[in-house]
């Protein structure tokens, strides 16, 4: 039987050719993982984000950039602090100045991971996406559990950006950043889901994932609440069954 059509439908993440939208807000995930603390932020949305987030985004990057000019200066062989501008230079769009100062902290310190998935992010906001791949390639290599490295991989491959399209390959790395709290791959993983693309279609994981990406990113509440409309009673509670399972499984992960 064909599946019903719903009369509203859900809530797609934006793709290409959104990605220097999309790249606008990874630099608040990156400055969380550099504290160890992978948490989703209310700004940290997906394409869309409302006025009020923009302006807080705004707000929140002049005093990082302020911060890591003041590192960069006393302090010019700390390879982190120029990462640290490098983040903030990007939140700024500043993308050629975030590429000069990645790369220089790349010279001083070949083995950073956090380094090579940020210029990534950068070169491919600015249209080169085979120099970002080679660069969320490094990074993995250095650091095989990056989730933002993950992510954008997945967001490459979905997309055919600098690689083949490969759906199969976009789920199995947008798995790998969701199962680390990152609510975009959350979200496109469970629109994998609703679709069918690279992953068997199943309603209620999309459900679940796009539920989990739900408590951070305004769009993804408006795709959960459209798909429980098509969801049958049976379906529905086992969905947020699903959704608690995963949770539990995620906050698990994150504590070890």
């Amino acid at each position: 039987t064909k599946a019903i059509e719903l009369k509203r439908p859900v809530v797609e993440p934006k793709a290409n050719p959104e990605v220097a939208r999309e790249v606008e807000n990874q630099p608040t995930i990156t400055i969380a993982i550099a504290t160890n603390a992978v948490e989703p932020r209310p700004r940290v949305a997906e394409t869309n984000a409302n006025p009020v987030m923009a302006k807080e985004d705004k707000r929140a990057s002049a005093p990082a950039l302020t911060n890591a000019v003041q590192v960069v200066k006393p302090n010019p062989q700390d390879a982190q602090a120029y990462v640290n501008r490098g983040v903030a230079e990007l939140a700024k769009r500043d993308l050629d100045g975030a590429i000069v100062d990645f790369t220089q902290a790349l010279k001083l310190n070949p083995d950073s991971a956090e380094a090579y998935v940020n210029r990534g992010v950068a070169k491919l906001a600015k249209g080169d996406p085979d120099a970002a791949i080679a660069d969320f390639k490094k990074a993995l290599q250095l650091k095989p559990d990056d989730p933002i490295g993950h992510y954008f991989m997945g967001f490459c491959y979905a997309n055919g950006e600098g690689v083949r399209k490969d759906t199969a390959a976009a789920v199995k790395m947008y798995r790998l950043a969701a199962e680390k709290n990152v609510a975009q791959a959350q979200w496109r993983l469970g629109w994998c889901y609703y679709k069918g693309e690279g992953v068997a279609k199943d309603v209620v994981e999309a459900y679940a994932w796009i539920s989990m990406a739900s408590t951070t990113v305004a769009e993804a509440a408006r795709s959960r609440d459209e798909l429980a409309k098509e969801l049958t009673p049976k379906q529905f509670k086992e969905a947020q069954r699903r959704t608690k399972e995963l949770k539990s499984q995620i906050e698990s992960k994150l504590k070890l």
